[in-house]
């Protein structure tokens, strides 16, 4: 017996198509169908994005006319522990862990337990959020640098050298001191450095301290 397909087109013009047995993304890279490696295709969307064969038709014949992209942005679903760790899986069943400013540092496999089930993009940046104001540093920027925020100061430490080429340290590691007044973009005021990771933190911290202090300190 023929498995019955049905056709979808999501809220971010990509085509799906699902059987009894598998879900499928087509690839505007590859110009082919590919397979889901993890389960995709949500309830909401027998409502929200389904269409009939015909309207897919037509969608794959433009999408061919258009030709291959270069540049095709991967779906993934996110996921989260009982500790609020998010963490995300791509249909090829690649797995990550979701940074807190939502660049994703790749996982091994078997990382990630899809049955604590799926996150929604709200529930993912107010988890995000949440992990950027604990009062501690932070890992983002795929694992490279390290932030943490005190009161209007944002501190940076560049854990790779190579991230970033004017920050480069003669001793050893090099952080970086922004001040985010609300009136202009974050400005840079200082440059610690330090021989380690751990000494730079404690002389970064100390420095946003001062700073804040001074700046909010009453006036006379």
């Amino acid at each position: 017996m023929a498995l019955k397909t049905k056709y979808y087109l999501d809220g971010n013009d990509r085509l799906w198509k699902k059987n009894d047995y598998a879900e499928y993304f087509f690839s505007r890279k590859k110009l082919e169908w590919v397979k889901s490696e993890i389960v995709y295709i949500w309830p909401h969307w027998e409502w929200d994005f389904i269409i009939d064969p015909k309207e897919a038709k037509k969608v794959l014949s433009i999408y061919k006319k258009g030709g291959k992209l270069e540049n095709e942005e991967t779906p993934i679903r996110y996921f989260a522990n009982d500790n609020d760790t998010v963490f995300a899986v791509d249909i090829y069943g690649n797995e990550f862990y979701v940074l807190a400013d939502k660049t994703l540092m790749p996982a091994a496999k078997g990382t990630v337990d899809c049955m604590w089930g799926g996150l929604s993009s709200k529930e993912v940046d107010d988890l995000c959020r949440k992990e950027c104001e604990k009062d501690e540093w932070i890992l983002v920027g795929c694992g490279n640098r390290l932030v943490r925020y005190i009161d209007d100061y944002i501190g940076t430490i560049w854990l790779d050298e190579n991230c970033e080429e004017n920050l480069k340290s003669e001793v050893g590691f090099r952080a970086g001191i922004q001040l985010d007044d609300n009136i202009d973009y974050p400005y840079f005021v200082s440059y610690p450095e330090a021989p380690t990771v751990e000494e730079l933190k404690e002389k970064t911290e100390k420095e946003m301290k001062e700073r804040a202090a001074f700046r909010n300190r009453p006036y006379e």
